[in-house]
């Protein structure tokens, strides 16, 4: 579906296309695009049922805004949608926010969806007021996203090692002084780094996701360059690997896996830091570690000492490498009947009450 709709000022396109290669392009220069709003992304999740959707907004042949959001329909509860890091504005014609907003409620209405959330970018705090004016509310829904760890890495090599907590920097160098490799893998290591994943989701005990997903994670985002397969060898053998998106200003961290061997040589410490620096000499801006515990986040933000569970989560493991952390933008949801709307703000503060309980269910229903 690719629908066209003029204005005096604007031309505003509902697609469904699979690849949107204007829109990515968008994306990529502006400083809140995001890989979660790339027709690639989209692409990447139909592997589990979600259909892309995009709303551009034109101004002659140029994008200045749009949105995508991804819905997938369910037998018990119809058509849900959800919108992450978006929409996307170009900074000189913030008065097309509200309009972006009221255009993709109207759209989600032809496509049946009868729940909408939303994580406004990075940088999104000013939205609030146009989402709410719009008739959204803000979530009490504990979705993803809601935190995460940042490295700067607009400074010099040595003021980004500096800022990795001491004993973390000794472990680093200790490591490579032992023999720690750092190697690029390719497609063809794909099954090495699943091998190390399935080993981490034993150990970790949460579900893996297939292999075919990497392939396809792989397929579409390799050949422009986003994609990224990292590994740490020991004794000749892989033992450590990530797997990280460059898109736009900002690598962000996908996927760790380990095998769960040699813990005294520090290996995930090294490869972690390999990543970063591969972000700062590829001309990357950020490092993004994509997402921290929002309750962690702010535990963190009011300083030690912290709590046992803290300490023993993956959270703080990505708090080791000079990075800050950051509190990120309410995320806001809409409900497409107006009785089930009404009802839903009523109940609002019920929801917030059973938050964990629904930011599970929730989770499984993201991941497909």
């Amino acid at each position: 579906m690719h629908l066209e709709r003029l204005n005096d000022d604007f031309q505003w396109v509902l697609s469904t296309q699979e690849s949107e290669d204007d829109w990515d392009e968008f994306l990529s220069g502006n400083r809140n695009g995001s890989h979660y709003q790339s027709s690639m992304w989209g692409q990447c999740r139909a592997f589990f049922g979600w259909k892309p959707a995009r709303l551009l907004v034109k101004k002659g042949d140029r994008i200045i805004g749009g949105a995508q959001w991804l819905y997938k329909k369910y037998s018990k509860i119809g058509a849900i949608a959800l919108l992450l890091k978006g929409p996307v504005i170009d900074p000189e014609y913030p008065e097309i926010l509200q309009p972006i907003l009221y255009e993709i409620i109207q759209a989600c209405h032809k496509q049946k969806i009868r729940f909408l959330t939303v994580r406004p970018p990075d940088n999104g705090f000013d939205m609030d007021r146009s989402f709410l004016a719009t008739g959204f509310i803000k979530s009490p829904l504990k979705i993803s996203l809601g935190a995460s760890v940042i490295n700067d890495l607009s400074l010099d090599m040595e003021m980004i090692f500096s800022k990795i907590k001491k004993n973390t920097r000794r472990l680093i160098n200790r490591s490579r002084e032992t023999g720690v490799i750092i190697g690029m893998g390719t497609e063809s290591d794909l099954p090495v780094f699943y091998d190390l994943y399935t080993l981490s989701a034993i150990r970790q005990k949460f579900n893996p996701y297939p292999f075919e997903y990497f392939n396809k994670l792989w397929n579409v985002f390799n050949p422009g360059g986003h994609i990224f397969l990292n590994f740490a060898y020991y004794q000749g053998e892989p033992v450590s690997s990530t797997i990280t998106i460059g898109f736009g200003h900002t690598v962000c961290g996908k996927y760790t896996a380990w095998s769960g061997k040699w813990p005294e040589k520090n290996i995930n410490d090294v490869i972690w830091w390999d990543s970063i620096k591969w972000a700062k000499s590829n001309g990357y801006d950020t490092f993004d570690f994509d997402g921290l515990n929002p309750e962690m986040a702010k535990e963190i933000l009011k300083g030690p000492p912290y709590s046992d569970d803290l300490y023993k989560s993956y959270n703080y493991r990505k708090l080791l490498y000079g990075g800050q952390v950051i509190i990120l933008p309410d995320a806001y949801d809409y409900v497409l009947n107006p009785f089930l709307r009404f009802g839903y703000k009523a109940i609002h503060f019920l929801l917030k009450t059973q938050s964990k309980k629904i930011e599970k269910l929730w989770k499984k229903i993201k991941n497909g």
